[in-house]
C-alpha cells in the first residue's frame, strides 16, 4: 500500500527528526525547508533584565552562547519544545505558555517581572506587553526565506501529497505567496498547521486544514493522521 507523502517545511537542520517521526508514523516524508537559518552578531540591549522571554526554540542557544550571563536569569518560554531548547541551553525555565506570547506576558507580569530581555529572530510577530512592563527586544538571528523546489512545485500541481506540514506563521504566509506565484489553486491543497494562529496565517480557501491538538510535532502527525483517515472514508 503506497504511503501518503506529507510536505516537511521546517528548516533543514530539523528536517532530520521531522522525516524520521513522520515515517515511523506511516507518512512519506519530503523535505522542503521554506526558511534557512543565519546566526546574527549581537548586543545586549541597555537596560538590566530580571526575566526573558523566550518565543522560539532557536533563540536560547544563540542567547547562552553569545551572554552566557543571561543564564542566571528566569526564562519563560512560548511552547514545549522552546521551553526544551532553554533548558538544553542551562536556563532555569520558571513558566510555559502553550502557543501565545501575550498570555505569558501577562503571566510574567502577575508573577512580578518588569524588564524583560525577548531574544528572537529579525522577522517576529509583535506581541501586546502589559501596562508597567518594558520588553528589551533583540534579533539573535535571521530566517531567510526559499523557494520550493521544481520538483516539489510538480508535486504539489500533481496533487500528489496528501498535505503541506506549517509549523510557524511565516512560513505559512511564506507557503501561501509560493503556492499563489506557481499559479496552484489553494482547493486543491491540504495543511496540517501546528497551531491556530499558523493556520491563520496560511488564510482561507484550502481543501483542508487540520490543527494539531498542541504545538508539538507529535500531535501534527495525529493531524496529518486524521486527515488522512478522513480522506480514506470520504
Amino acid at each position: 500500500m503506497k504511503k501518503p507523502r506529507l510536505l516537511l517545511t521546517r528548516p533543514a537542520d530539523e528536517s532530520g527528526r521531522g522525516a524520521e517521526s513522520a515515517r515511523a508514523a506511516g507518512f512519506d516524508p519530503v523535505c522542503a525547508p521554506l526558511l534557512a537559518i543565519e546566526r546574527l552578531d549581537f548586543r545586549l540591549p541597555d537596560g538590566k533584565a530580571d526575566a526573558i522571554l523566550f518565543t522560539s526554540p532557536r533563540a536560547p542557544q544563540e542567547l547562552a552562547r553569545h551572554a552566557p550571563e543571561t543564564l542566571a536569569l528566569p526564562a519563560y518560554c512560548v511552547g514545549p519544545r522552546t521551553a526544551q531548547a532553554a533548558a538544553r541551553a542551562g536556563f532555569a525555565v520558571e513558566g510555559q505558555g502553550e502557543s501565545d506570547g501575550n498570555a505569558i506576558l501577562r503571566h510574567m507580569a502577575g508573577r512580578g517581572c518588569r524588564d524583560i530581555l525577548h531574544p528572537r529572530g529579525e522577522n517576529h510577530i509583535e506581541l501586546q506587553i502589559p501596562e508597567g512592563l518594558s520588553l528589551l527586544g533583540v534579533a539573535v538571528y535571521r530566517a531567510k526565506a526559499l523557494p520550493l523546489p521544481p520538483e516539489i512545485v510538480q508535486a504539489l500541481q500533481k496533487g500528489d501529497m496528501l498535505a503541506t506540514l506549517l509549523f510557524s506563521p511565516r512560513t505559512a504566509r511564506i507557503f501561501r505567496e509560493l503556492v499563489e506565484s506557481a499559479d496552484i489553486r489553494r482547493e486543491s491543497l491540504a495543511l496540517v498547521a501546528l497551531s491556530h494562529n499558523v493556520a491563520e496565517s496560511a488564510g482561507p480557501g484550502w481543501q483542508a486544514v487540520e490543527v494539531a491538538a498542541r504545538p508539538t510535532l507529535e500531535e501534527a502527525l495525529a493531524a496529518a493522521r486524521r486527515l488522512w483517515q478522513g480522506k480514506a472514508h470520504g
